[in-house]
This record gives structure tokens, C-alpha cells and sequence, in this order.
């Protein structure tokens, strides 16, 4: 039987509650396990964890809709029944990801999405809001903050959409909105109507479970203020004129407009919305150009709105928020229309002079931050939903002028007419793929495309899509969009303007010959409807437009692969960077550790390349010159073709890239393209990643003192391990942009980690709640992973728990000894109760006895389920095997895969010192720290 039906029998008849490792199927079938992973992978098959979600899932759901409040301890028992072999901290973490799964679920994303700032500087509110609401058992009474037309009544009413989606209010959903200054004329009817009065009961009661919305909360009645205050911190109130005590479980939302400390401070939940002015520009902008859409909707006719009115609009401060910016673009498109019908005119225009007086007295200057997202005219089409931005598409498509005058840059820096045009053409092929690229990604639609570029030039570029179609079969109609930017370009030249890339037309020619020749007839064809100044350059252009759009729809299409060698996290850190830039996820970082000995970091090199090969070969960017001779172990062991550069940056990725996926050179040509001393002196000292002190931020929702304490008690228990590690903090109360806040403190620390009541959802800095680590397990996690990120390895971390230390005092036999170990791993779920038995028959064979007093007793690994060393330290010493001593007992569980760990203990136990410093320790968490200080 082959390899490959050797591995999927293997797994097909596997236990599905405990499906086999990688590890393990390699050890049943005698194979190393990177075979067996690569060749699971090529057989579309998920690995060991994936394959046991499904059951494992279902079992839990099972158990916890059972019995809701059951603890994890007593769920991992109940699973351990059911013959999961799994432990309690996986559990733990498996029921928070299902917890968390069902919320998001339920939450139902697109309830938000269209909230402008949902995902940016409204996220945090959204999630605080969520938190409140479905905060057990009914809630958390939430106060929100803001000038008027911030937009808290929007958000409230999406967030009591979302409450109907809540199992709670499934049945029944009660809902009542009072607006306090309605009531300014008869302030005891509000609080007749909320707390009742005499026998008659009012809403807290009536409402009970509910929710209850006081809008302008500020105009509530002062004799009924403290009644209110009494609810919203015990639940409880009393009707008017009614000595009688009530209890109400009605969650209370209000709003208002400006801070009134008496409030804040007796609201559980306080969310303060921010201004538009406080808004970024991004989501600023967003908000015009949502305005403007609508008003074109409602017109049902295209308008075009000049940039000045644009900048304009951005940079005035709208004092009274969202609702005068909605009030300002109506009463601008007013004008403009007024003035499209006395001019005559077919296209509505808002310009400058359409703003109103306020606006348009006040100059702003436009800074970078404008001019990058504001970058011409925008057009709102009326049949769409999309905004179109005149400028961003045809200014970027001008490639003419930059080709001009990177032809002259070339030359004066002393490059033959060749070489110039040699690099001209790399520059027009990567400048048209990047812009047809951005134009595919846009998504327009006819309409769209046709009020940029008007209907004529449309039709031509369906004209010669529709005749190359035919001798070019698989050409794609995605080609006819960015074909009529192209051609809307090209006829807006000038006259005379003279030809700006006739130079290496024979290298196309070569390289695209059939494209060329059916680019040649078009362009002759195409002179009889349309201008062509300079043909041969624009057949150039057009075999190019021919040849992208086609071979994407080639079968056996494929790209030399990338991958980016490094030690730590600089590789996964350069490739990221690159993709980012590029716009394409092509490049791989492969992360390798640092006490990786060279056979291992090769073979790790080589099961990646195995991995990410396309057939066309991969280009290996190391950090490292250890590994250069690993091209000729790849193309000998798994025969593809390598080329490998013994040093790189990220200018060097992102150049591989763009070779890699922009032009048809081999790998031989980049590597030496890219190796040049020439292209070494260019990246030298350039766009490296610049080293940040390493931090760990602590967030919390009660403020920044919160966060601090937080922060104190991490702090002590991490510098003596983690002395360079910068300690951060931050408070969610009044950190309106917190989101900047912390993408700012990133620019000057390397977060490795946000500890804190809240998630900001940050990308690719982990999160651990303040639970989390105030308990043993998620600390020991963020001590884990904080390890791992400095890149300080130390194997005795994965096998070491202070569950499994002893300090015994008086006399003990050696039995006992192993008895009180073994005791406390089977306790820990480390090892079956068959574990003893095979730990007396090893020593009854072969005591096992170190020199220096130190007993390592051990026994089989078929009866280790998490692999653990037991540490006993002894104060009078055992007699171990009739006459030699023990003080230190270091039983072993471990399994056979883990050398690492037994060398390092073998190390450390030869080392006296070390040793001494042990006998010195007084504790359990002694003896672990002293493990955990090991430096590598």
C-alpha cells in the first residue's frame, strides 16, 4: 500500500474523539512527521485539532446547555467520561471561543456595518454597548454621552435591534422610550408614569426584564432624581405615595448631552460618543460622501462635486455635528441644481460656490492628510451605491508623463539608452498591473465607468475586447473597465505631446509576439474612430492589456514562489509588509528559533518550500548565510528549483515580489537581478524594520487607575524574567480615539500584548482579559507567549508545572517518594493510574540514580497524556538504591518526541550551581521561577 493510503486508512479508522497527531501517525508508519504533514496537507485534510472540533464541539454544547452554570473543572470531568483525552485549560479556552462565537453570531454584523466608524472609531463603543446589553442576568444600565447629533439615538436604536436577536427576548422583547423634556410641564406625570403611583404600578414594573429609554436625561425631574439613582445602583424604587419597597429588573439606557457627574457616576456602563469634529477624516469623508449619494438618489441624477468643495466640506468644524453637515450638502445641491437648470446644463456640479456663506468665509488649507483621501472630483452616480473618484482613476492611469521622466532620471544617472528602456518596461508592466489591479477591485459597474469616461470611449473598449475575443480565447472581459481608463487617457493628450516609450518595443514584440500582432491590427483599426498619436507606443500598451487579462484565465498559470527566512518574527514581519504593499498575498515568512540547530532550520526550509510551491520553483529570502547551501538539499530532496539570497530586507521582498508576480523573468534572473552590489547598496540601511522596545499595554474600562493596578500586578511577576520589557497603560473612560491611542503607542513600542477588561480588537496583538491572568493558568499562557515572542526558548516551560512541584520535610522511603509524584500528575491529568506500575517495574530493572544525589525515576510514555516533569525536593535525603542518597527527585512523563526537554534538565541537574541555588529554594513557585530565569 502506498504512503499516501497508508496515512488516509490510518486516519479514516482513527478515533474520531482522539484523532491521531502528525507525531503519532508518523511513529505507527515509521515515518518523519514532516512527510506525514505534507502529505495530509496535499490530501486536503485538517489536522488532528480540526478533525476532533466537530465532536468535541457538539459534546460541550451538549453538556452546557444541560447544565448552563457548570464549572470547567466539572466539564473537562464529564468529557474525560466520554473519552475525550483533553485537559482543563483546553476546555476553558475552547468554551470562551464558543461563547464568544455565539455573541458574534448573534450579533449579526451587518446590523452595524453600515454605522459609519463601526469598525474604526466606533468599534470600541459598539462592543461596550454589546457588553452592557447582554451583561447577565439583564443587563447593565448604560448611559450615553454626547453633543447633540453625535448620533446616540442611531446607535441606541441598532443596539435594541440587536437585543431582539437575544435568546432572553425571544418570547417577549419590552421596549419603552421616554423623552425626559416632553415632560418639562408636568414632571410628576414622567414619574407617575416610570415608578407608578399609590396601587397603580408604572413601567419599572410593568416593564420588568425590559429595557426603558430616557432620552435627555438631563431634563429629568429634580424632585425624582434621587428615586432614580436609588434604582440604578440597588433595583430598587418606590411608587408615589406608596411607603411600599418594589424590585425591578428593567435595564435602563439613557442619553445625554452634556456630563453630569451624578449621573456618570451611578450608571454602570458610560459611553461618551465623540464629535464629529473628533471623527477621523476617513470616516468624516465617508460621512459627505454617504450624503451626497443619498441626494443623488433622491434626484435621481448624477452629481459631481468639485475637490475645493470637498476640502471644504472635510475641514470645516460643524458645531452642531452630523445632522448640519446632512442640512450643509442638501442645501449645496439646491443650488447646484438650481444653477444646472438656468445654465442649461446636463451635469449637476457642486462647486465651491455652492456652499453656504459660513463655510465659505472661512478658508482652510488642505493638508496631506486631505489631499490623500480627497484626490480630484467625485462623482455620485444615482443608479449606484458607489463613489467614484474622477482623479484617483484617471490621474493614476496618466502613466505617460512618469515614464517621461523616469527615462530622463535613468540617463542622467548615467544608464545607456537600453538599460533605461530595459527598466521602462518593467516600470509601464508594474504601473498597469497595480492600476488594473485597483480598478478590478473597485467593482463599478457600466454606468459607473460611463459617467468617468463617457459612453463613446466605453463602446470602443467593448469594441476591442469583442474583436480580440476571437483569436484570443481566453481573454477576460474584466479587461474592458481598465481598458477604457486607458483609451479615456490616451485621448486626452495633447497634441504635441511627444511619443514616451518608444524605446526596447522589440522586447515586447518578444515576448508577447501574438498579443503584438493583434494589438497592431486593432490600433489600425481603432485610428478610424479615435485619435492614436503615437501607435507603435500605444500597440505596446495595448498587447500588455492583452496579455494580463488572458493569463489569468490559463489553467497552469503559477508564480516562482516566495519565501522569507528569518530568526524570531522578522519574516513573518518583512513578508506581511510586502503582501500589504504589493496588494497581492504572495510572499511567506517562515519564523525560525533560535536554538534551531542547522539540520533543523534546513529541514524546516525545506517542508515550507514543499509546501508553498506553485510548480515554477521558489525564491528563498534568508537573513542568515547558514542557509545557503539549502538550495541544493531542496532541488536534490523534493526537485524544485531554488534560488537563495543569503541576505534580505523588506525593499528586497517587496522587489522580489513584483518580479515574482509582475514579470515573466526566471529565478536565476531575479536572484542575480536582486543581487547585484549595486541593488545591495540601494537597500542597505533602507526600510529595515526599526527595533522597538518590546511592551506589554494594559487596558481597562473603569479608567486609567484601573489599568495601572493591573498593570503593578504583572509588573513584579514579570521583570525578573522579562528585564527589558516596557509596561504600558491605558483607560477605556475617556479615551474617546482609543484605537489611535494604542496604533500610536505601536508606533514607538512593539506590543506584544493587551491585557484588560475589553478587547479593542486590535490585528495581530493578542488579547488575555484581566480574569484571565488574575488565575494560574492564563498567566502561566501570557508567560508562555511572551517567551516565545522574544524568541527566548527554554523546552522546560512546556513541561514544568508548579501543580507538580513537592518540598517534603521529615523522613520519607523512596516508595513514598514515587507514590506523592505520581499522585500529583494523575491529579494534574498528566498521566493514567497505569503510570506507577510502569515507573516500579523501571526501577525494580534498573534504578535510576545521577551522581550529585538526584533521582530521575521514569516510565512508559504510552501512559503519558500531557508530558510533565515532577519536581521533589527533599530536606532529608532517601536512600535511593541501597546505598546512594537523593535530595532532588525529578520524575519523568514524557514523550519520545521530547529530547529537548530531558537534554535541557540533564544540563541543568550536571550544572552544581544551579543545583545549589535549587537546595536554597523554599517554595514551589521558588523552584519553578528559578527553571523559568534559564536565559538562552
Amino acid at each position: 500500500m502506498q504512503t499516501r493510503q497508508l496515512i488516509r486508512h490510518c486516519i479514516e479508522t482513527e478515533d474520531k474523539k482522539n484523532p491521531y497527531t502528525d507525531e503519532k501517525i508518523a511513529e505507527i508508519l515509521d515515518l518523519s512527521r514532516e512527510i506525514v504533514t505534507n502529505i495530509r496537507k496535499e490530501l486536503k485534510i485538517p489536522d488532528s485539532r480540526e478533525r476532533r472540533k466537530s465532536e468535541l464541539h457538539k459534546a460541550i454544547l451538549q453538556i452546557i446547555k444541560a447544565q448552563p452554570q457548570i464549572s470547567d473543572r466539572q466539564l473537562t470531568k464529564k468529557l474525560n467520561d466520554q473519552y475525550f483525552v483533553i485537559g482543563k485549560y483546553a476546555v476553558s479556552k475552547i468554551r470562551q471561543e464558543l461563547t464568544l462565537s455565539k455573541t458574534q453570531n448573534t450579533t449579526s454584523t451587518p446590523i452595524f456595518s453600515h454605522i459609519i466608524g463601526y469598525d474604526g472609531s466606533l468599534k470600541n463603543i459598539i462592543n461596550r454597548a454589546l457588553a452592557a446589553l447582554i451583561y447577565p442576568p439583564f443587563g447593565m444600565h448604560c448611559l450615553y454621552v454626547g453633543q447633540v447629533g453625535t448620533g446616540k439615538s442611531t446607535l441606541i436604536k441598532e443596539v435594541l435591534n440587536y437585543a431582539q436577536t437575544l435568546e432572553r427576548y425571544q418570547q417577549h422583547f419590552y421596549c419603552h422610550e421616554i423623552n425626559c423634556q416632553d415632560y418639562k410641564h408636568n414632571e410628576k406625570q414622567l414619574l407617575v408614569e416610570l415608578f407608578g403611583y399609590q396601587q397603580q404600578a408604572g413601567l419599572l414594573e410593568t416593564m420588568n426584564q425590559g429595557i426603558i429609554c430616557l432620552n435627555q436625561i438631563d431634563s429629568f425631574p429634580i424632585q425624582g432624581k434621587e428615586m432614580l439613582l436609588k434604582y440604578l445602583n440597588t433595583g430598587q424604587f418606590q411608587r408615589l405615595d406608596n411607603p411600599e419597597i418594589f424590585m425591578s429588573s428593567t435595564m435602563i439606557i439613557a442619553t445625554l448631552n452634556t456630563a453630569i457627574e451624578d449621573y456618570q457616576r451611578n450608571f454602570s456602563m458610560v459611553i461618551q460618543l465623540p464629535s464629529f469634529e473628533q471623527r477621523p477624516m476617513k470616516e468624516k469623508l465617508a460621512y459627505i460622501q454617504k450624503c451626497f449619494q443619498n441626494e443623488s438618489q433622491c434626484l435621481n441624477d448624477d452629481i459631481t462635486v468639485k475637490k475645493e468643495a470637498l476640502y471644504t466640506l472635510l475641514s470645516y468644524p460643524f458645531p452642531d455635528n452630523f445632522q448640519q453637515v446632512q442640512n450643509e450638502i442638501k442645501v449645496s445641491c439646491a443650488k447646484a441644481l438650481l444653477d444646472k437648470k438656468i445654465s442649461d446644463e446636463n451635469s449637476m456640479i457642486v462647486t465651491f460656490d455652492n456652499l453656504s456663506d459660513a463655510l465659505k468665509s472661512t478658508y482652510y488649507a488642505h493638508n496631506r492628510e486631505t489631499r490623500m483621501l480627497i484626490r480630484g472630483d467625485m462623482i455620485f452616480a444615482s443608479s449606484g451605491h458607489s463613489v467614484l473618484t474622477r482623479s484617483d482613476i484617471t490621474d493614476s492611469w496618466d502613466i505617460y508623463e512618469l515614464l517621461d521622466e523616469k527615462f530622463d532620471e535613468l540617463k542622467a544617472q548615467g544608464l545607456s539608452d537600453q538599460e533605461a528602456g530595459n527598466v521602462l518596461v518593467e516600470e509601464m508592466e508594474m504601473s498597469l498591473s497595480k492600476q488594473i489591479h485597483n480598478v478590478e477591485r473597485s467593482k463599478m459597474s457600466k454606468d459607473e465607468i460611463s459617467a468617468i469616461v463617457g459612453k463613446t470611449i466605453l463602446e470602443l473598449s467593448s469594441y476591442i475586447y469583442d474583436k480580440a475575443k476571437k483569436e484570443l480565447p481566453y481573454l477576460s472581459d474584466s479587461m474592458i473597465f481598465p481598458l477604457a481608463i486607458h483609451l479615456k487617457m490616451m485621448n486626452e493628450r495633447q497634441v504635441h505631446q511627444k511619443a514616451r516609450f518608444v524605446r526596447e518595443i522589440n522586447k515586447i514584440k518578444q515576448n508577447n509576439p501574438k498579443e503584438y500582432l493583434i494589438a497592431k491590427n486593432m490600433i489600425q483599426n481603432i485610428q478610424k474612430k479615435i485619435l492614436v498619436q503615437h501607435p507603435e507606443e500605444e500597440t505596446c500598451f495595448l498587447a500588455i492589456y492583452f496579455q494580463k487579462f488572458q493569463s489569468r484565465y490559463y489553467d497552469n498559470q503559477k508564480k516562482i514562489a516566495v519565501l522569507v527566512v528569518s530568526h524570531g518574527h522578522v519574516a513573518s514581519a518583512m513578508a506581511q509588509t510586502a503582501n500589504m504593499i504589493m496588494g497581492e498575498y504572495h510572499a511567506v515568512g517562515l519564523d525560525l528559533e533560535f536554538s534551531d540547530s542547522p539540520k533543523i532550520m534546513a529541514d524546516k526550509v525545506i517542508a515550507k518550500v514543499h509546501e508553498i510551491d506553485q510548480g515554477k520553483g521558489c525564491i528563498i529570502l534568508a537573513d542568515m548565510g547558514s542557509l545557503l547551501q539549502v538550495g541544493e538539499r531542496v532541488e536534490k530532496e523534493i526537485g524544485v528549483a531554488v534560488g537563495v539570497l543569503g541576505r534580505c530586507d523588506t525593499l528586497m521582498v517587496i522587489e522580489c515580489l513584483r518580479k515574482t508576480l509582475w514579470t515573466n523573468e526566471t529565478i536565476d534572473e531575479i536572484v542575480e537581478s536582486l543581487d547585484i552590489k549595486e541593488t545591495r547598496h540601494i537597500y542597505q540601511n533602507q526600510n529595515r524594520i526599526h527595533e522597538r522596545a518590546k511592551a506589554i499595554l494594559t487596558c481597562c474600562v473603569t479608567g486609567e487607575g484601573a489599568a495601572i493596578q493591573l498593570e503593578n500586578y504583572l509588573k513584579v511577576r514579570f521583570e525578573s524574567v522579562f528585564k527589558d520589557v516596557k509596561w504600558l497603560h491605558l483607560g477605556y473612560v475617556d479615551e474617546i480615539s482609543l484605537m489611535e491611542r494604542i496604533e500610536d503607542l505601536n508606533q514607538k513600542y512593539e506590543i506584544m500584548a493587551i491585557v484588560g477588561t475589553l478587547d479593542p480588537h486590535i490585528s495581530d496583538i493578542p488579547f488575555y482579559t484581566s480574569q484571565q491572568v488574575y488565575q494560574k493558568e492564563g498567566f502561566e499562557s501570557l508567560k508562555t507567549y511572551c517567551y516565545k515572542y522574544l524568541g527566548i526558548y527554554n523546552p522546560l516551560l512546556e513541561v514544568l508545572d508548579q501543580q507538580c512541584i513537592s518540598i517534603l520535610s521529615g523522613n520519607y522511603t523512596k516508595e513514598e517518594v514515587i507514590d506523592n509524584a505520581v499522585a500529583m500528575m494523575v491529579e494534574a491529568n498528566c498521566v493514567d493510574e497505569n503510570y506507577l506500575l510502569s515507573v516500579y517495574k523501571r526501577e525494580a530493572w534498573l534504578p535510576t540514580y545521577l551522581q550529585g544525589g538526584i533521582g530521575i525515576p521514569h516510565g512508559e510514555s504510552q501512559y503519558v497524556t500531557k508530558p510533565v516533569i515532577h519536581i521533589t525536593k527533599l530536606d532529608k535525603p532517601v536512600c535511593w538504591d541501597g546505598e546512594n542518597f537523593v535530595d532532588f527527585v525529578f520524575t519523568l512523563a514524557l514523550k519520545e518526541d521530547q529530547t529537548e526537554a530531558f537534554e535541557e534538565l540533564y544540563k541543568q541537574m550536571r550544572e552544581p550551581s544551579f543545583m545549589q541555588i535549587l537546595k536554597l529554594c523554599t517554595s514551589q513557585e521558588d523552584i519553578l521561577e528559578k527553571f523559568m530565569l534559564i536565559q538562552y
